[in-house]
């Protein structure tokens, strides 16, 4: 069934991807500052 959803409108799919992805990277970003920080303080 998904499938069928993505050939029918696949720039709905994509926008959501693209959604997920940004937000990853966003979390990618502050895990990779706490680890620094925490990284210093030892």
């Amino acid at each position: 069934m998904e499938s069928a959803e993505i050939a029918m409108d696949p720039s709905k799919t994509v926008k959501e991807y693209k959604k997920e992805i940004a937000e990853l990277k966003s979390k990618n970003e502050r895990n990779t500052k706490l680890i620094v920080e925490l990284m210093i303080e030892k």
